[in-house]
């Protein structure tokens, strides 16, 4: 597949093109990349604050006894 692909739509005498494939590479290169020490940091804040319980909002419940842990992977299995 090309770099471009026909919409099958003119634009004058041309057809219009769409850089789809470019798109998709630049995309997922963005998410390849590695995260720096301070992202890391950053994020590892970010996720510590919203899980601390006391930002919670008043009257939650986290109820997980219904639910399968795989300590192997540290996930639920659901």
């Amino acid at each position: 597949m090309s770099d471009t692909e026909s919409t099958g739509m003119f634009e004058g005498d041309e057809p219009v093109e769409i850089d789809v494939e470019a798109r998709i590479d630049a995309a997922n290169h963005d998410q390849d990349r590695e995260l720096s020490d301070e992202d890391v940091k950053r994020l590892e804040a970010e996720r510590d604050e919203r899980l601390d319980p006391d930002n919670r909002p008043e009257g939650a419940v986290v109820d997980n006894t219904d639910r399968d842990f795989d300590p192997e992977t540290g996930t639920f299995s659901d």
